[in-house]
Order: C-alpha cells, then structure tokens, then sequence
C-alpha cells in the first residue's frame, strides 16, 4: 500500500496518511478536490478556522458531504491542504525575489507580498493560534513553514556576503522574532484584534515601510538610506538634553476607553472553606489550560486538575465557559497594574527599562503558558476576554511607547506610526512566547533554554528597533550587519 510521510507531532510521533485512498484518480476528482480546497479557505477566511464546519465547506464547494469524505478526512485535514497551498504561493513569491540584490529592497518586496497574502488569509493563519498540541499536523506544518522561511531568509544574508558573518544557529533567535512580527502584526491588524487599542491602520504603504523598516534596524542597526526613501521611523538613542515629546501623541496613538472594564459574574461565598473550594476550582482550571488549551478543556480535567467534583464547580459557575472566562479576567487583572509605567524607573538605562517592561509580560506568560493559549482561542469571539486583554496590551503599549519617547530624540513620530510600532512590538513578543512556551519548537527551545534568555533577547531586538543602535553587553543576538546599499 502506498503511504504518504506527513510531518511528526510535537511528541515526535509521525502521521501516515493512505494516499491511495485520498488522492483523486481522475482529472474530475482533482478538479473537484481543488474545488473544495478553495471552498475551505473561503469559508475559514470567512468564519475563523474554529467555527468553521466540513458542512459548511461541502456547502460552498457545492459538493455531497460523502464526496468530501472521499478526498479528506476530517476539518484539520483540508485546512492543512488549504494552508499549504496560501503558503506554496507566498514561497513562491519570495524565491521569485532571488535576484533582489539589496536587503533593505528585499524587505519591502516580502512585506508587499506578505501583506497580500496575509490580507486575503489572515484567518487562515489564526488557526495557528488556536491549534492545540492535539493538532499534531496542523502545529507541525506551521512550525515546518517557519523553519522554511527562516531558511530562505539566512541564505539571502548569506549570498549578499554580510559584515560579519552570521551562523545558521546564531541567526535563530532573531529570524524567528522578525518572521513572528511581522506575520502577527498583520494578522491581528487584519482581524480587527487592536481596534480601539490603537489608531486603526489601514495605511498600506506605511504598514510595509515601517515592518520594513524595523527589520532592517534589527539586523543592521542603521536606518535604510537611498535616493528618493524617505523612512518614516527614524527615531534615535538621546545623546543629549530631553526632547519635548508631547504627552497628546501618548493620548491620540492609545485610544483605549480604559473605563471600559471586563466584567464577570464573580460567586461571593461567605464561608471561607467555600472561599478555599472557590481557589481550587479556579487554580485548576488555570492548570488545565495550560495543558488543553479553552477549546478542548472539560469539566472532567478541572474536576482532575483542582480535586474538586463537577457538583461543586457548577454551585459556583453555570458552565465552563463562565469559569474560564472569569479566570482569565481576574488572571489578566493584576497583569495589566504590572505592566504599567509605575513600575518603571526613568533614571535606569534606555535597555533596562525595555528589559523590566518585557520580563513583566513575559514571564506572566511563561508562568502561566495555558492563558496566553486561551485568550488567543478566545479574543476573537468573546468581547469580555478580548476587552480584559486589550486593557493590558494597551498599558503595556503606553509604556513601551513612552520609554522610546523619553530615551529618544529626533522628529515627533505621528500617533498613526507610534501606535503601529509598539503595537507590532507586542505582537512579536507575543508570537515568541507562543512558539516557545505553549507549542515548543525544538530549535527555538534549544536557543532559548529559558524565559531569562528570551527577555535578553527581545529586549535588545526592541532597542535595535526603537534607536537603532545596539544595547551594550551580552543579549543573545549576532553583531549588526554591514549591508550592500540599495
């Protein structure tokens, strides 16, 4: 019988998959197969990967229910033949700029196709954020993709001949981060997930020129330079007498009514060992989550997770959606007072003010890896989580935006840019801390052993953005490059 290797689950179990019985056998059959591989991306594009249904794929492809069956096995197996196909195309699209012989045009080539493809896909990609470790193909297939254009990404770097050098294993780190800010940036610009969080963009061109921008900062700590570019950041590290920064520009780039609050229902026990039953449930659900996920956690695992039976979780919640939405809120809570700028100091180094305000969110997530999984499944279809996370991406934002804006110095950015920048900051970190704490990928693993190293590096990776200069001592990244000229 013939079989076809599919990639290994996050456990390293590997998947075989019968192609003999999946694949067509005529050019009928593929026609029809590639029918319903476009209907399944419309209808997930549509509805997001959770909500949507093989029958509401069959539906749009105008195909029996039985037929789908014949071609794939269940909802996870066509969003990985309709992923696949959105990625074979944006790979495409970047081997065809193998003969752009500059970084900096290369960068604004990928981040025009990316925004292409992204714009069109963007809920395709959401289904990354809320596979579950379950989803042993689907993980598999994103982290392979990563890997692919980390790959493509260091054999550019490699062909220009960069000053110096930079190590496959080196580049880790930093390829991964530039790779998730930009795909996350996009993703949760195109989702809807920042409004009323920022000044909403839909400003194409500075969206590309600012992704763009960064990177390059990134990797060669110089701002892109060439007759006819303008760049639209172009803040640098205060070497003298404070800039008067404007606090309205704090005001007009983070819009968020922050009276606004989540709300929940919240069970008032009066007898404190209810109060202790109470903390056990909640404390357990949290556990669970971090090992299901919102999606696939039952009343079972809490029972498990907390030693507390299912009679006594429902005298306190109506289901296990309510309990789980109130513990994300009252987790998220004492977050968002954490992450505010009370807690930074204006004396200490333009670096560890961005290492104290990093480690903050950071290590909240590394903690606690099942709630960052959670609020991802859940931000786009519960207003109170989604509010509750916001309110904390928003402080967070305030102070990232505030610390560039004190150590920096040179024109006022508008609040459009400002907003965008920091906001693509905190998807970056949000996106690492995915793909190390929540579904770890092994090479990411090994590069950053724990949450210290990752705060380093993150923390540098910001300040290279920010003042495009590179913070002193040692942070995990390879030395900034010398790039051709454009």
């Amino acid at each position: 019988m013939q079989t076809r290797r599919t990639a290994g689950d996050p456990n390293g179990k590997s998947n075989t998959v019968d192609a003999s019985k999946r694949l067509p056998r005529t050019q009928k059959g593929w026609r029809t197969r590639e029918r319903l591989i476009n209907a399944a991306a419309a209808v997930i594009n549509a509805e997001g990967y959770q909500a949507s249904t093989v029958e509401n794929i069959a539906r749009k492809a105008e195909v029996p229910i039985g037929l789908y069956y014949r071609y794939f096995k269940d909802k996870t197996d066509i969003a990985f033949a309709a992923l696949g196909k959105a990625a074979e195309e944006y790979r495409g699209g970047v081997q065809s700029l193998a003969a752009q012989r500059s970084l900096f045009g290369r960068e604004m080539a990928v981040h025009e196709l990316l925004y292409e493809t992204l714009r069109d896909n963007f809920r395709m990609l959401s289904s990354y954020f809320s596979a579950r470790k379950e989803d042993g193909k689907l993980v598999a297939f994103f982290q392979q993709q990563t890997t692919q254009f980390m790959e493509d990404f260091y054999a550019f770097l490699t062909e220009l001949n960069v000053v110096p050098p930079i190590t496959r294993q080196g580049f880790e780190v930093l390829g991964r981060a530039l790779i998730g800010f930009s795909e996350n940036t996009l993703h949760r610009n195109f989702a809807g997930l920042d409004a009323g969080v920022a000044v909403p963009t839909q400003n194409r061109s500075m969206m590309v020129r600012i992704m763009s921008e960064l990177r390059y900062r990134a990797l060669t700590c110089e701002d892109p330079s060439a007759a006819g570019y303008t760049p639209v950041w172009t803040m640098r590290l205060r070497r003298g007498k404070r800039p008067a920064f404007t606090p309205l520009i704090l005001a007009r780039a983070f819009n968020i009514p922050m009276e606004a609050a989540s709300t929940v229902a919240q069970p008032s026990p009066q007898r404190a060992d209810a109060r202790a039953t109470l903390a056990q449930i909640e404390a357990g659900t949290l556990d669970g989550l971090n090992i299901h996920g919102s999606a696939a956690l039952k009343l079972s695992d809490i029972e498990a997770e907390s030693g507390i039976t299912r009679g006594a979780i429902y005298y306190h919640f109506k289901n296990k959606d309510a309990l789980v939405r109130k513990v994300l809120v009252d987790w998220l809570s004492p977050l968002e007072g954490d992450l505010g700028d009370a807690h930074d100091s204006a004396d200490a180094a333009p670096y560890d003010r961005l290492h104290a305000a990093v480690k903050t969110f950071v290590e909240a997530f590394c903690n606690a890896p099942g709630a960052l999984r959670a609020i991802h499944e859940l931000e786009p279809v519960d207003p109170t989580v989604a509010v509750a996370y916001r309110r904390c991406r928003s402080v967070f934002a305030r102070r990232l935006a505030k610390i560039i804006l004190d150590c920096g110095e040179g024109p006022e950015p508008t609040a459009e840019a400002l907003g965008f920048v920091v906001h693509g900051m905190i998807a970056m970190i949000e996106r690492l801390a995915r793909d190390r704490f929540i579904i770890p990928d092994a090479e990411l693993q090994e590069a950053l052993p724990g949450a210290d190293e990752m705060i380093a590096a993150l923390a540098a990776i910001l300040h290279r953005m920010a003042w495009s200069v590179d913070p002193p001592g040692e942070h995990g990244l390879p030395a900034p490059i010398a790039a051709k000229p454009l």
